[in-house]
């Protein structure tokens, strides 16, 4: 019985190996084996074998953050996209596709494509048929485009470095309790990396332009299911790939069904589709493709009439996502259904970071929050002392800020009771009007330890030099702490009168550049915001470089740089009888103890 058993083994053995023979061994007519998918990665390498003359830095390198990874090489590779070459992106010009794909390490630079191929033998080799690409670039029209990507990358660069400078203001006038605030440093840090990459390149493109002539050489990989594949060759677009491991080249595989599930060859044809790109904030920016459906539901991309690119997330209400214009200016927020900045988002241009609410595309302004940790101040004049016939004193040694003015609303965290961290006494107004409280006041301050100053109101009547003189005379500038201040609050009917407004400015110019060569300090302009949007676009330069004081009495905060802002002339303190101006310094509190230290004064 056992030696039947096994006879009939045997024999099942020697049939099975025959029938998998016969697999191997079979002729198929089909000319598809199997379809499948071929992965292409590919990049184009500027070489330059040049020894440079310094250690591969500029002289100017010194003001920018980690860029000195080119010292010691002689030799250093700047790699770019074969998305370039296809000219695939329309309506851009070759500069600007050359410099959206362009990087320092091959894996950022790559163009990943997945094409429909056709395994074609049994030593498992593709047959795929791919766009002709040059394998090698050189002369005059490569020549050309770098030296234009070159250009466009300095304006890029100088447009990125105003940009964080604006962000660094936004930095050292705000903190985490400011809405908004999160998001705005997560912007300028992606900004500063990309920067630094930016010069990076521009310094490697620009040695790569100025070693001589350019060559760019092609390079390409491929992946079929995970396995590597090297082209055997390629002739008018058919390219013939095999494994590069040799032990793969040598497996006898057949056509039949048994193969095809167990080596899970799909059958189904797909077109070649882009990868390695995001929806926003692409890996590479000069191309963006087609959304899935299911990404078409969730984004909408799209350029208006005026060029401003919009990236908006539809299934957000109210709708939500970016856009940016053609000047480069950037803005992330909340639309209306027209797509104009409504609600809250933030922006940054030339000008300043603009963060809070904005109506139909009309930027309101920040709305604070007030809390202890900001630095609150007042500013008094001979009205803290007289009402009418009566008359007060001011008990410094109890004030406190106990209410923030009723003119507007206010987003108040925790109770109002603040130190008064700076005071800025009325002394003179014109020519001829002296604050008869003004020395005790100021006196008074000192010997509490607060941090105070004089101000001057600006008359139309007079010329500046008068007044100035005027006010170094009468102000005892040897003992105050702060700069002293200008206050400027003429109406439009005064300014005509007077001449307009570049008699104004010459008058208030020459009135704060007397007092600053007097004092050895720069003083502070006050001005409304309604001055600041009508008359400070119009006003010299020598002028806008003061540290302006702004009076608003609304919900949002002025959006100029400024050092000061008056936010109620109708605030309460405890030892000052009625009505007080309340004052908070736009910034930290280590920056309002180095504006401090820097005057002369020392904090309380």
């Amino acid at each position: 019985m056992k030696s039947l058993l096994g006879k009939i083994f045997i024999t099942l053995v020697f049939l099975s190996f025959c029938w998998v023979m016969g697999l191997y061994f079979r002729r198929d007519k089909s000319w598809v084996r199997s379809v499948v998918e071929v992965e292409m990665a590919t990049y184009y390498t500027l070489e330059s074998n040049n020894a440079f003359a310094n250690d591969g830095r500029s002289e100017s390198d010194d003001t920018f953050e980690n860029n000195n990874v080119f010292a010691g090489k002689s030799k250093d590779k700047f790699y770019f996209s074969e998305l370039f070459v296809k000219d695939r992106v329309q309506d851009e010009e070759d500069s600007v596709t050359f410099l959206r794909n362009c990087a320092l390490e091959a894996d950022s630079a790559e163009l990943r494509l997945v094409y429909t191929g056709l395994r074609v033998s049994r030593d498992a080799e593709i047959q795929v048929v791919l766009p002709s690409i040059e394998d090698t670039l050189r002369g005059g029209v490569l020549a050309d485009v770098v030296k234009r990507s070159l250009l466009r990358m300095e304006e890029e660069l100088s447009r990125q470095e105003r940009y964080l400078k604006e962000l660094r203001y936004y930095e050292r006038t705000h903190s985490v309790v400011d809405a908004g605030y999160n998001e705005v440093m997560a912007f300028a840090m992606r900004m500063k990396t990309d920067f630094v990459r930016q010069k990076r390149l521009y310094e490697a493109l620009k040695r790569h332009f100025e070693a001589g002539e350019l060559m760019a050489v092609k390079h390409s990989r491929f992946r079929v299911n995970g396995v590597s594949y090297r082209l055997k060759g390629q002739k008018t677009g058919l390219a013939i790939l095999q494994p590069e491991d040799l032990r793969l080249r040598k497996l006898a595989l057949g056509t039949g069904r048994l193969q095809e599930d167990l080596l899970r060859y799909p059958k189904k044809n797909k077109y070649p589709r882009w990868e390695g790109f995001s929806v926003c904030g692409a890996k590479s920016k000069a191309f963006v493709p087609p959304f899935s459906k299911k990404q078409e539901m969730e984004f909408m991309r799209f350029r208006d009439s005026i060029g401003t690119l919009f990236c908006v997330k539809l299934n957000e209400e109210p709708l939500f996502g970016t856009a940016i214009d053609r000047r480069g200016a950037y803005y992330r927020g909340s639309f209306d259904e027209d797509f104009r900045r409504h609600g809250f988002g933030f922006s940054i241009d030339d000008e300043l970071v603009k963060c809070g609410i904005w109506q139909h595309g009309r930027f309101k302004g920040e709305r604070m929050v007030y809390t202890s940790d900001r630095i609150y101040g007042i500013d008094i004049s001979r009205y803290q002392h007289e009402h009418g016939r009566r008359k007060y004193p001011i008990h410094w040694n109890r004030l406190r800020i106990r209410h923030l003015g009723t003119l507007s609303d206010k987003k108040i965290h925790g109770a109002v009771d603040y130190p008064v961290s700076f005071v800025f006494i009325k002394s003179t107004e014109g020519t001829s009007i002296y604050n008869r409280y003004y020395l005790s006041d100021l006196r008074s301050a000192r010997r509490h330890r607060i941090p105070a100053a004089p101000y001057h109101f600006f008359s139309t009547h007079s010329d500046g030099r008068a007044q100035a003189r005027f006010f170094l005379k009468k102000s005892h500038l040897r003992m105050t702490d702060l700069p002293a201040m200008l206050d400027v609050e003429p109406s439009d009917a005064q300014i005509r009168k007077m001449g307009g407004a570049a008699r104004l400015f010459s008058e208030v110019l020459e009135w704060l550049q007397i007092v600053e060569r007097a004092t050895g300090r720069r003083p502070l302009l006050y001005v409304s915001q309604t001055f600041v949007n009508k008359y400070m676009e119009h006003a010299p330069e020598a002028l806008k470089r003061y540290d302006v004081w702004i009076a608003r009495y609304g919900e949002f905060k002025p959006y100029v740089k400024l050092l000061l802002w008056q936010l109620s002339p109708d605030g309460r303190v405890n030892g000052i009888h009625g009505d007080v101006d309340i004052n908070v310094f736009n910034g930290t509190k280590e920056e309002f103890e180095r504006w401090v230290s820097y005057s002369g004064a020392s904090t309380p």
